[in-house]
């Protein structure tokens, strides 16, 4: 019977609990809770330490409506309901705090003891496992994307290794463009200017590989013989025009999918 009137909770720091307002009507008070309790409290038990205030939200009937309310909830130590127990000085007030010391006790008993340090142990397993077990799931997703990523990597730097050089006609098909709206777009971007009917690649990026300057023989309407010299663009220079294109808002017919490059000073 009287567990049925005092019933015990758990707190959140795993300690047992009693709801004050259960021992104010285990204890059969009189006064209101709302006045009793702040009367209690005036005995020197402090917040955070002797109980804790929580609030529950309750449906109350106005007007012929259920309206959400809060309600104050006050979880009370099994030392500050004993001693609240014994400020009653009445009969019942002893069967209360008889009962709460009955609660006390098994709490700090031997094997009470054992067995929940027994299951916050398994408690603490368990989560290593599933730590474990998240891992694994990670290193196996990132074996995988190695493993998709490796031969693509082997292609880009067998691509970009390539000692062929092309002319700009065939990276300006790539785009639908024609080589001379190509060698313009380049020009004003700052990447290369026109010398002696030749373009030419500015110096911030004449020595990062990107093109190659090849000879070529031709003959004029006369069959005379002439030598004149012509800029190919490297792989990595492909690369590279593909990202300030990407970057001007163009995108190719044939795709290209080697990694962007990277600006220096």
């Amino acid at each position: 019977m009287m567990n049925e009137m005092i019933p015990v909770i758990q707190g959140r720091d795993g300690r047992p609990k009693v709801v004050g307002i259960d021992l104010h009507r285990a204890l059969q008070c009189n006064t209101p809770y709302r006045k009793w309790f702040p009367r209690m409290c005036e005995y020197g038990f402090t917040e955070g330490i002797d109980y804790t205030t929580a609030d529950k939200i309750v449906r109350r009937a106005a007007d012929g409506a259920a309206m959400p309310q809060v309600q104050h909830v006050h979880l009370l130590s099994l030392g500050m309901a004993k001693e609240i127990c014994l400020l009653q000085r009445t009969e019942i007030g002893k069967k209360c705090r008889q009962y709460v010391l009955g609660i006390e006790e098994a709490w700090n008993d031997y094997l009470a003891v054992h067995a929940r340090a027994a299951e916050l142990e398994r408690v603490r397993h368990r989560q290593i496992d599933e730590q474990n077990k998240l891992l694994l799931r990670e290193l196996s997703c990132q074996e995988n994307r190695i493993g998709v990523m490796q031969p693509k990597a082997e292609y880009f730097d067998a691509v970009l290794s390539c000692p062929d050089a092309i002319p700009i006609t065939l990276i300006a098909k790539d785009f639908g463009w024609s080589a001379m709206r190509m060698n313009k777009f380049l020009h004003a971007q700052n990447i290369q200017y026109k010398r002696n009917g030749t373009w030419t690649l500015y110096a911030r990026y004449a020595q990062r590989g990107y093109t190659r300057t090849e000879t070529a023989l031709y003959h004029d309407a006369c069959g005379n013989e002439h030598v004149a010299l012509c800029m190919k663009w490297t792989q990595k220079g492909r690369a590279f025009i593909y990202q300030k294109m990407a970057q001007a808002g163009y995108a190719p017919i044939i795709p290209f999918p080697i990694p962007d490059e990277q600006e220096g000073g």
